[in-house]
């Protein structure tokens, strides 16, 4: 009867104990998608504050397009223009 009892008693504990570990991921994964969130944000008004970066290729090809067209030669020029872009 004692055991009964016991056994009673305890699978009511880890039903209790069961509930509130769910209740505490449940918690944490929320405030972990919260806190993603938050951070994403913040690094795209990071990024759209910041004028990009251009690789040196593509302004290579800008400067050799531009001199292209200081020396009145379009066809080549476009030419470059549509490499660059």
């Amino acid at each position: 009867m004692q055991f009964a009892e016991f056994n009673a008693k305890w699978d009511e504990y880890l039903g209790g104990y069961d509930k509130m570990a769910r209740s505490y991921i449940q918690k944490m994964t929320e405030k972990h998608e919260q806190a993603l969130r938050d951070y994403q944000q913040e690094l795209n008004e990071e990024l759209k504050n910041k004028p990009p970066k251009f690789s040196r290729e593509l302004l290579e090809w800008r400067k050799r397009e531009h001199m292209l067209a200081k020396q009145k030669k379009y066809g080549e020029a476009m030419k470059i223009k549509k490499i660059a872009d």
